[in-house]
């Protein structure tokens, strides 16, 4: 029932929204005829500059929800009448410009869920301390620095959000709530935890990223019960011992931090699923790594890491493999036992080449290699048949193997900065392309097969030496961006005139001197770059009255 009256209200603010500007009063007594349950009350705060006593003499209310998506609210004040609806279970106000809370909320002692995110809140009144029956409490996104010591007789809480505020330690206050599943205290100013914090002990999850702490108490070894645990930015040094003492934990985020090792008991987690290590200054990784069995996330990219132990490859459920940002020269052959990747990320490493057991990933998708020293593909690359995206830009390629042709699922290819001179006529087999970057190559010529492509949007050739294109570019159709700047073109086909949905196209810094394209044929043109050509200056006026017509701009 609740969902239907949500759904209706949002539908009547629709309707409120696309007439004339209306009173804040008129606007809430709308809503109130319009609402289909005299127990719930919907109220989008765009529409109000203040909160009419009319809805506090509705004392059967139950639910009252004053919320918007918009940036534009003027609601700077909750009424003391609040008091009136003694039997509010749930209230919410959310993203409105109140600073302070009334002390008669405290009379709402029937309240199970309290929403007060995103105002501008800097103070708590001690009377919430009597809303004992609250299970859910939101006070996110505010400017809140303590809390109350009446904080303390919450002990029905279940999920705490004190999100995004100003918070500079934990309130010793919250160490007493004994029934908290769900703490969140992310982008606060925290640098300390106390000791008391790990009274806790019911917690499933546990957010602290973005704060300044900078180690955690012993009693952290007493949330045997938490499942997820995110410390991610923040100025941890050491690897928390306490936290290998739970073997509950499925989620792990220690990223953007400064830990230097890990210590050889993360084997005691045995129940990580998910594992954030990234940005961090680890150089080496622990061969015990390998007895986390059910990993299918590790991430450790943006380290100082030079090898890899033999027993990574040990993580055969791994999905998602991070390990970009290194200093990997090597990747051993025991990646074939990863078959359950989908996701890998290498780039920004010192490659210098591919293991042949690379062919046995056939369900990744995704594969980053950019930024790497490899000259070669070997030709088990063709094996990788479910590939969606494959970057191997700025590496020292110098040709593309045949097999490239078997990737037929692929949708983005990025060879940018490689030293490629030739493609393959199998490229013309990637009938899936979407996307595709040949920038700042060799390139003398583009194969006939290119016209295959036909679901290709983006095409870049920037900086080759290309001095012609195949007629086959008249079949891109889809194409909608062309860049063919820095090359050395002296004439463009004149079957380019057929890319109907073809937006911007680049052709400065060529050698073109007769500009042989239909641009009234293209239709969609918005862009077009001849700056640095070799045009008449005839030809240039005659070309701009063209593009003038159909409102394109254009560059000489």
């Amino acid at each position: 029932m609740e969902k239907f009256v949500l759904i209706f209200s949002f539908v009547f603010i629709g309707i409120i929204s696309n007439s004339q500007t209306i009173s804040s009063l008129e606007y809430t007594k709308l809503a109130i005829e319009n609402s289909e349950n005299t127990e719930i009350l919907v109220l989008d705060s765009k529409f109000l500059d203040s909160l009419h006593s009319i809805i506090f003499d509705n004392i059967e209310l139950k639910q009252l929800i004053i919320t918007s998506n918009s940036s534009i609210t003027k609601l700077n004040d909750i009424p003391k009448e609040i008091v009136n609806l003694v039997n509010l279970e749930k209230l919410v106000i959310s993203n409105t410009r109140i600073v302070e809370i009334p002390y008669e909320i405290g009379n709402l002692t029937n309240l199970k869920i309290l929403d007060l995110s995103k105002n501008n809140i800097e103070k708590i009144p001690e009377q919430i301390g009597n809303l004992i029956n609250l299970k859910k409490l939101d006070l996110s996104d505010n400017e809140i620095i303590e809390l109350p010591k009446s904080f303390t007789n919450l002990t029905n809480l279940i999920d705490l959000d004190i999100s995004s505020n100003q918070i500079i330690k934990i309130p010793d206050e919250i160490c007493n709530l004994l029934n908290l599943l769900n703490l969140n205290l992310f982008g606060n100013n925290i640098s300390e935890i106390c000791t008391e914090f790990g009274n806790l002990t019911k917690l499933d999850t546990l957010i602290l990223s973005s704060n300044e702490i900078i180690e955690l108490p012993a009693t952290f070894q007493n949330f045997q019960n938490l499942k997820y645990l995110d410390l991610f930015i923040n100025n941890i040094v050491e690897f928390p011992s306490p936290l290998l003492k739970l073997s509950n934990l499925t989620e792990l985020n220690l990223g953007y931090n400064m830990i230097t090792k890990i210590p050889n008991e993360i084997s005691s987690l045995s129940n990580l699923s998910i594992l954030y290590l990234g940005i961090n200054q680890l150089k080496e990784i622990p061969k015990e790594i390998g007895e986390l069995k059910n990993l299918t996330f590790l991430e450790l990219q943006d380290n100082q890491i030079t090898d890899l132990p033999a027993e990574i490859f040990n993580l055969v459920n791994l999905t998602s493999l991070n390990l970009r940002e290194n200093k990997l020269v090597i990747i051993p052959n025991e990646i074939n036992k990863l078959t359950n990747l989908v996701f890998l990320d290498l780039c920004e490493n010192e490659i210098k080449k591919l293991p042949t057991g690379i062919n046995c990933l056939t369900n990744l998708e995704d594969l980053d290699l950019h930024s790497n020293n490899l000259s070669f593909l070997p030709v088990e690359i063709g094996s990788l048949i479910n590939l969606k995206s494959l970057f191997l830009s700025q590496n020292d390629l110098k040709s593309i193997p045949i097999e490239i042709g078997n990737l037929t699922n692929l949708i983005q290819l990025e060879l940018h900065e490689n030293k490629l001179k030739t493609l393959p006529s199998e490229f013309g087999n990637l009938v899936n392309l979407v996307n595709l970057d040949l920038e700042q190559n060799d390139l003398k010529t583009i194969p006939i097969e290119i016209g295959n492509l036909t679901n290709l949007k983006h095409l870049l050739l920037y900086e080759n030496k290309l001095k012609s294109l195949p007629s086959e570019f008249g079949n891109l159709e889809n194409l909608e961006s062309l860049d063919l700047n820095n090359n050395k073109i002296k004439y463009l086909p004149t079957e380019i005139s057929n890319l109907k949905n073809l937006k911007s196209l680049d052709l400065s810094f060529n050698h073109i001197t007769n500009f042989t394209l239909d641009v009234k044929l293209l239709s969609n043109i918005e862009v077009l770059e001849l700056y640095r050509n070799r045009l008449s200056k005839k030809e240039k006026i005659e070309i701009r009255k063209i593009l003038d017509e159909i409102n394109c701009k254009y560059f000489f």
